[in-house]
């Protein structure tokens, strides 16, 4: 018998999507926190509760632009519901508190943008394998009582992860399978076992040239992100032509 399918979030968190707004603030923070000084607030209109959130801090290779260009930095967040304005939290956990890089400083600011995930359409999957790559990301659950553990093991992966790393299903469900604490490859026969949910991720950053043309317009760093602030002042910095396409 196939495990059960995790069950529906019931709670009644409305889906904000990630805005402009919000990747300008993480911006903001990241910078003032390399700096040592206080981040700017968070007007209250742009606080809200969200299911899940990430920020991921990405660097441009020296020498290069356009597609490819950008490498993780750091990238950390939560599953469990919280509000937008704890996205300061989450940029200098990403920045200093990921275990897989060193942490940043000063010089490397001028290279990195900011990427603000909000977790949306959470549902349970069917199966190993009802989701898409591209899509979805996926949480996978491994119960103890199938599994023979003293306790469930899980592991996330955004959406962008399986096909930046060109993976197949099979090979997204192996690797979040040893990311959750398995020592070893899943059989065949345990793949029915395997309980996963599903979810999409609303995306927003701001380049490092709208970051300074932004700041340019306003005069510095805001002391605090209003709704509309980026767009605005990107709009006022690029005339009638408005935003330039991302880098």
């Amino acid at each position: 018998m196939a495990a059960a399918p995790f069950k529906a979030d019931s709670s009644a968190v409305p889906e904000l999507r990630a805005t402009a707004d919000l990747a300008l603030y993480a911006t903001c923070c990241l910078e003032q926190l390399l700096l040592g000084l206080p981040v700017p607030t968070l007007d209250a209109d742009l606080i809200a509760p969200v299911r899940g959130l990430f920020v991921t801090i990405e660097k441009q290779k020296e020498h290069t632009k356009g597609f490819g260009s950008w490498q993780l930095r750091g990238c950390i967040g939560t599953l469990s519901e919280t509000r937008t304005d704890t996205l300061g939290e989450f940029v200098a956990k990403s920045a200093f508190s990921d275990g897989r890089f060193d942490p940043m400083v000063q010089d490397e600011l001028p290279l990195s943008r900011v990427k603000v995930s909000i977790l949306v359409q959470f549902e349970p999957a069917s199966s190993w394998d009802d989701w898409d790559v591209g899509t979805h990301g996926i949480t996978l659950r491994l119960p103890a009582a199938k599994f023979g553990f003293s306790r469930s093991l899980s592991a996330t992966y955004l959406p962008q992860v399986m096909p930046e790393q060109g993976w197949t299903k099979l090979e997204a469900v192996q690797s979040l399978s040893l990311k959750a604490g398995l020592n070893r490859a899943l059989r065949d026969d345990e793949l029915a076992h395997v309980q996963v949910e599903r979810y999409q991720s609303s995306i927003a950053t701001i380049t490092p040239s709208e970051y300074d043309r932004i700041k340019k317009t306003c005069g510095g760093i805001p002391t605090t992100i209003r709704g509309g602030m980026a767009e605005a002042a990107l709009s006022k910095a690029m005339g009638p032509a408005g935003r330039s396409p991302g880098e």
